[in-house]
């Protein structure tokens, strides 16, 4: 008899990570995230606000003045666009550029391929004992 699904390790750890991320999309929906990195003259942000995670990056005319910062601030109630906003953007002019990505677009990057090991390592260990203890 295989394994119960409740006892395997990626069984677990997938829903920690689901759970991060749908945390991470629910609280973006009320409040603004904000981590700035700056090395030299170029400033990278990523930010999570209203449902997505955007990565930013630009050209400041001289050094920035601290290496990191980190914002975070309510941003006001959430609307149904901001739980599904639009799924994906890529913006970009020489040096500068941005690019954004929905957090339910990011679950279901996820939620697709762990669900297909998981049913598939199932089927695999049912097939398997099935040839090591034949009925």
């Amino acid at each position: 008899m295989p394994r119960p699904l409740h006892r395997w390790k990626s069984l677990w750890f997938g829903l920690l990570i689901l759970a991060f991320i749908l945390w991470a999309w629910i609280r973006s929906t009320t409040r603004d995230d904000e981590l700035t990195l700056a090395r030299g003259t170029t400033v990278f942000i990523v930010e999570s606000k209203r449902g997505s995670l955007t990565f930013d990056r630009f050209s400041l005319p001289g050094n920035a003045i601290t290496p990191w910062e980190f914002q975070s601030a309510p941003s006001g109630p959430a609307t149904f666009s901001d739980y599904f906003p639009t799924s994906f953007y890529h913006i970009y002019a020489g040096d500068e550029g941005s690019t954004s990505l929905a957090w339910w677009l990011i679950a279901l990057t996820f939620l697709l391929p762990w669900t297909t090991f998981l049913t598939w390592r199932h089927h695999h260990r049912i097939k398997r004992l099935a040839t090591i203890h034949p009925v």
